[in-house]
């Protein structure tokens, strides 16, 4: 215990040290977030779009879509499109075939609109939601204003020419300011809770701070690379002394990186990041993957230069695939379920649902930390 206060006071001379250790993940997460939150914002995704059918119902998708702020829509034909497509112009292609309108009505919503994308093409599924959904909204409001048709019909009522589009629009005006339904998504322990637009912004501010906790526990445990030959080698002649420094002096980064982390979720907490305080218990197990992990590959590696490279790299590909900076799913279904079983991925997600496969998440997520703690521990011992 003394050798653990040797080791903090010596953390505490240290000013620099402390503060990246204390303040730089919580705040670097949140300035990323913002500027995350920015390139999103200005980033559009072009997709060509050739109406074949230029009927009133196309042009009317096509009108809803631009309002997306996500999306450019570029309007061309479809051989205009498969050129710009071939050229990486756009991301994707949708062409409105000849009859959209026809097959509305006729409640035929088959290969209405086609898809034409490239291997390369990374949001064609976003993309595709977007179009989907207005299709579904006018394939709705044209099957409601085919039921009054047939009731007008069934009861023989004397049937107006504009009954179709009387009908049409009426039901249109029904999503107004709002669909007629929605979905709403509810997390265990807060039923009836609805995201805010402060927590939507900010939503990457705790899988961005694993990632830079992931960091600071790299240059948390550089000691480890430094001393483990000059100072390790002579301490192998006390009983346990070897073990006992190693020991303490990973308490003494651990408790720091504690303090660092209950620190950081209560200002999550205070600027909308989470709303769950049981978020606290995910990132602490992650912290302790985070020392594990920086502790096996110190022990692991021979050169400074070598151990920041690989722990960059590593952390780096770990984030990538865990969706911290986006959703990898976008780019590659594979890897989206690889996912689900990085550590970074519990931050992405911040549920905690007492799901099965939650749980089976969490235990392999501890097994690996047990694993690479005690191959650290083997290391250590092995040292001559």
């Amino acid at each position: 215990m003394n050798l653990m206060m040797e080791k903090l006071k010596a953390i505490i001379r240290k000013p620099f040290l402390l503060i990246l250790l204390l303040v730089l993940p919580a705040a670097g997460a949140y300035v990323g977030q913002m500027f995350l939150q920015n390139v999103e914002n200005d980033v559009k995704i072009p997709v060509a779009i050739a109406d074949e059918d230029q009927s009133k119902l196309s042009k009317e998708v096509i009108q809803r879509v631009t309002t997306n702020e996500r999306i450019k829509l570029i309007a061309t034909t479809a051989d205009e499109g498969e050129k710009k497509l071939l050229r990486n112009e756009v991301d994707s292609l949708f062409i409105v075939r000849e009859g959209f309108m026809d097959n509305i009505k006729k409640e035929d919503y088959e290969e209405t609109i086609e898809l034409v994308k490239m291997p390369a093409s990374v949001a064609t599924s976003v993309v595709e939601e977007v179009i989907a959904s207005e299709v579904t909204r006018l394939s709705s409001n044209s099957k409601a204003a085919i039921q009054v048709e047939r009731l007008y019909e069934r009861y023989r009522w004397e049937k107006p020419k504009t009954l179709w589009e009387d009908a049409y629009r009426y039901t249109d005006e029904q999503w107004k300011p709002e669909p007629l339904m929605t979905i709403q998504y509810v997390t265990d322990g807060q039923e009836g809770a609805q995201p805010d637009e402060k927590q939507q912004t900010i939503n990457r501010s705790v899988p961005l701070w694993g990632f830079l906790t992931l960091v600071v526990s790299l240059m948390a445990m550089e000691w480890v690379l430094k001393e483990k030959g000059p100072i390790f080698k002579r301490m192998k002649t006390f009983p346990k002394g070897v073990m006992s420094y190693v020991y303490q002096s990973v308490a003494a980064y651990g408790f720091v990186l504690i303090i660092q982390t209950v620190l950081s979720f209560f200002f999550f907490l205070k600027v909308g990041a989470v709303t769950d305080s049981r978020v606290l218990l995910l990132m602490l197990i992650y912290l302790c993957f985070c020392l594990a992990f920086s502790f096996w590959l110190a022990t692991e590696s021979r050169h400074l230069g070598r151990y920041y490279t690989a722990g960059f790299l590593i952390a780096m590909m770990l984030s990538i695939i865990g969706g911290v900076f986006f959703p990898i799913s976008d780019i590659a279904e594979r890897l989206g379920a690889i996912a689900t079983w990085i550590p970074q991925h519990l931050l992405v997600t911040q549920q905690l649902v007492l799901a099965k496969e939650l749980w089976i998440q969490l235990g392999t997520i501890l097994v690996i930390t047990i694993l690479l703690w005690l191959k650290a521990v083997w290391n250590v011992r092995s040292i001559t």
